[in-house]
């Protein structure tokens, strides 16, 4: 857990991991991560998700109001790559 708490403020694309992701995880990442996230934290259990581990992200694409998306994901869903400019 030491190495994912260095990446809380990080700027990172996230992607689906290799077990089976959820539709609402699946749905988080695409309509909120064009431009990658900001992960807040990062916790060991998740009471709302079953108590898996899970990272709070932040998405750096703003919506037509102006705020961005914060949602609770769960890691073992997801695969975190440092953010690198195109």
């Amino acid at each position: 857990m030491s190495e994912q708490v260095k990446m809380i403020g990080s700027h990172v694309r996230v992607t689906l991991g290799l077990n089976q992701s959820s539709q609402r995880t699946k749905s988080r990442l695409n309509e909120n991560g064009s431009l990658g996230f900001i992960v807040s934290d990062i916790i060991s259990s998740h009471k709302s998700l079953g108590g898996r581990s899970a990272v709070l992200l932040r998405s750096v694409a703003m919506s037509s109001d102006g705020s961005a998306w914060f949602g609770w994901i769960p890691i073992n869903e997801i695969e975190i790559i440092p953010w690198e400019q195109e």
